[in-house]
């Protein structure tokens, strides 16, 4: 029975994780990213571009999970959005991206019990994608460094 119900689970999980973002899922300022090039994004210094180059790193990373407004998936995937998780510790969401995360956490009040690999993201990816994350949905802002993410690495 147990193998049963499963499956469905599963099914819509991978629905889930599979939906590409559509055009309203991101606001115009968030697709400009799309465009710029690796080249362009490599060695970001401003804020702005960070955003920027993190939205894109964003959309291709962290979205299948976390979904467009950074809410997560109910009992699955914690949310990025007014994250109290990640807002109390950078240095863990640092961490948490380079070697990955398992059991429990609470988050929100909520407790989560899944694991997320350890993302193949650059120094500089990762410091755009958290910049990103938390300039945004309502989380407490933020300038993350490369430098940062190599002294944890």
């Amino acid at each position: 029975m147990k193998k049963i119900l499963i499956i469905p689970i599963l099914a819509i999980l991978f629905t889930i994780a599979c939906k590409s973002p559509s055009s309203e899922d991101f606001s115009s300022k968030d697709n400009a990213a799309e465009e710029a090039t690796t080249e362009e994004t490599a060695t970001t210094s401003s804020k702005d571009a960070k955003m920027l180059a993190g939205v894109a790193v964003y959309k291709k990373t962290c979205f299948a999970c976390h979904q467009a407004e950074g809410q997560g998936v109910e009992n699955a995937f914690p949310p990025l959005a007014k994250s109290d998780y990640l807002n109390a510790d950078v240095d863990r969401a640092i961490k948490g991206i380079i070697h990955g995360q398992s059991g429990e956490m609470v988050v929100n009040g909520k407790t989560y019990n899944s694991a997320m690999p350890p993302q193949d993201l650059s120094d500089e990816e990762i410091a755009n994608v958290l910049t990103y994350v938390l300039n945004n949905w309502e989380n407490s802002g933020g300038d993350i460094t490369a430098e940062q993410v190599s002294k944890l690495r």
